[in-house]
């Protein structure tokens, strides 16, 4: 996952490294609760920037704007 290091999420992320998010549409949400690593677009491999392009089509690591990645380690998840 991507998010602008100056988005309120970005800037939370970096204070507390907890996480909950949800997916799936909304009567099939499964909602994970774990700990979120920000690595900025320099820490990443190149095929881990080129997997998430192929997956969102969306390339954060040219913008102007600087964007974090996060790694999430689930603790728990709810289906």
């Amino acid at each position: 996952m991507t998010t602008p290091s100056s988005s309120l999420t970005g800037r939370n992320l970096r204070t507390s490294s907890k996480v909950r998010l949800g997916t799936g549409p909304r009567r099939d949400l499964v909602l994970g609760e774990g700990t979120a690593q920000a690595l900025a677009a320099t820490e990443i491999p190149d095929e881990v920037g080129d997997a998430l392009v192929a997956k969102t089509g969306f390339d954060t690591r040219w913008l102007t704007t600087t964007y974090l990645y996060l790694r999430i380690h689930p603790r728990r998840l709810q289906a």
